[in-house]
């Protein structure tokens, strides 16, 4: 997806501070995530080139940082790469109406042919040089690839289910939605991808678990709305080996045209439109077991809302709702799920979490309250 890139321009003599700084010039494509990428540049030569990025971070006004996920350096010019995700979002958004007070925190020194920059002096170097991130570049760069992130949002999270029958033993579960790019042409505003998503837990025989894999998505980016083609196989708890489907599955995605839930408190924080889904799927089944023709050969129709919505300075509220009808249930069945998260650093999210309904595979009903932390796993792969 899009990347922002955000530029600094270092004098040679580090005494006299910086030339133009932080502006927001052009956009990139970074494998599966937006991102910020600020570029330090010198006419001296740069001699160390192998950097820690988990020394370097940006750091705004209020405190708050967050860390570089990976560094690329060249004679004359550094590039550190930050990826924009829901728990680190709020201090790239604050660019947007005060640049005040922001700057580069390094706890590594970086050697030039004629001077050294040692650790903590890039603070005074950078501090408030940077330009405020004009608003249409944040709709256009960052606003637009959060939304899409919603067909696959590159989610991790752990935690433990706090509503099980059996208040002896202790229940732990895995979900993970991760995908990565095949093909990705900019000028076409196509993408091609694989995708996994599932949850696992040590309940035997959990109602929730599942596991899909994606081998191919095609997916048509439009300046509000997504459209794609999914192919691959789903299971429920019961693995793979016992039973499972393939599928071939239409969806189109976009976002509403209006917020009407506002709990930042005159906290400045972004408020992402509601996102909605619909999807045709059908299916094809398999047992070690004899399935009836209506299990065999089926299709559903589903409708899926996603409204993250900001609460103070730093929770987020996430809600999930979902309808399906199935040709197997013949009849509507929903799921829903509200995770209220606090956002510990850049990077997790400690978060609770209610869920509801009928999974999507199976059909079965459950309810769940969880407790965990949830990880945004394209810190990684978003500067590969």
């Amino acid at each position: 997806m899009r990347m922002m890139a955000i530029y600094v321009l270092m004098a040679s003599n580090f005494v006299t501070g910086v030339g133009q700084v932080l502006k927001v010039i052009e956009r990139t494509y970074v494998d599966n995530a937006p991102a910020a990428k600020i570029i330090l540049r010198s006419d001296s030569l740069i001699l160390n080139r192998s950097f820690d990025s988990s020394k370097f971070a940006l750091v705004n006004n209020a405190g708050e940082k967050t860390y570089c996920s990976h560094i690329q350096a060249t004679d004359h010019r550094i590039n550190l790469i930050f990826p924009i995700n829901p728990d680190n979002m709020v201090i790239f958004e604050r660019l947007i109406s005060d640049s005040s007070g922001y700057f580069i925190d390094n706890k590594q020194e970086i050697d030039f042919s004629t001077d050294t920059v040692g650790v903590g002096e890039l603070a005074s170097i950078t501090k408030d040089h940077i330009r405020k991130i004009p608003e249409e570049k944040w709709k256009t760069y960052v606003l637009n690839e959060y939304s899409s992130q919603y067909l696959f949002p590159q989610e991790f999270k752990v935690g433990i289910n706090l509503g099980t029958e059996d208040t002896t033993r202790t229940t732990y579960f895995l979900e993970l939605i991760q995908s990565s790019n095949w093909v990705n042409t900019s000028s076409t505003g196509l993408s091609i991808f694989w995708a996994l998503k599932g949850r696992w837990s040590t309940q035997k025989n959990d109602k929730f678990d599942y596991t899909q894999f994606y081998p191919l998505t095609m997916m048509f980016i439009q300046t509000s709305s997504r459209i794609a083609l999914t192919t691959g196989i789903e299971t429920g708890s019961e693995g793979f080996g016992r039973e499972g489907r393939g599928m071939l599955k239409g969806e189109v995605q976009f976002r509403l045209p209006f917020n009407p839930v506002d709990l930042t408190l005159g906290n400045r924080r972004w408020r992402i439109n509601p996102v909605v889904n619909f999807s045709i799927q059908g299916n094809l089944g398999w047992a070690d077991f004899d399935l009836p023709d209506s299990v065999k050969k089926s299709a559903d129709m589903t409708c899926k809302v996603r409204y993250d919505i900001p609460v103070g300075k730093n929770y987020y509220l996430q809600t999930n709702g979902e309808a399906d009808y199935s040709t197997i249930t013949k009849q509507v069945q929903y799921q829903y799920n509200l995770s209220l998260g606090y956002i510990a650093d850049g990077t997790i999210r400690i978060m609770a979490e209610y869920k509801q309904g009928y999974q999507q595979v199976t059909y079965q009903f459950d309810k769940q309250l969880l407790l965990g932390f949830a990880v945004d796993v394209l810190n990684e792969s978003a500067t590969k």
